[in-house]
């Protein structure tokens, strides 16, 4: 955990700059994103307990904001991409054809 100016660039930049690209850029690109990256987004959301850091707060409270910008990135592409893309293009991508 960085507990230096730089953890505080760094969400400046989540929050004001990617937030920002994946609300205007075009859907095509926003579908090659949530593709690329999901997987380590996945990993971010999954990776870490709450409890881990249940003594450590400044961890805690850092762990807390990786999640949620996490959350909020897959809302801003989900809410953009049309339903049919998501369940025909992306869920086939991420989860196979076969997946139901």
């Amino acid at each position: 955990m960085d507990r230096s100016v730089c953890d505080n660039i760094r969400w400046a930049i989540a929050r004001k700059i990617i937030v920002r690209i994946l609300e205007t850029c075009p859907q095509e690109k926003l579908l090659e994103v949530m593709l690329h990256w999901n997987s380590d987004f996945m990993g971010v959301l999954k990776g870490t307990e709450f409890s881990d850091f249940s003594d450590q707060p400044l961890e805690f409270f850092n762990l807390v904001r990786e999640k949620t910008f996490v959350m909020v990135f897959y809302e801003i592409m989900f809410r953009r991409l049309p339903v049919q893309v998501i369940k025909e293009t992306l869920h086939t991508r991420i989860y196979g054809p076969d997946c139901a």
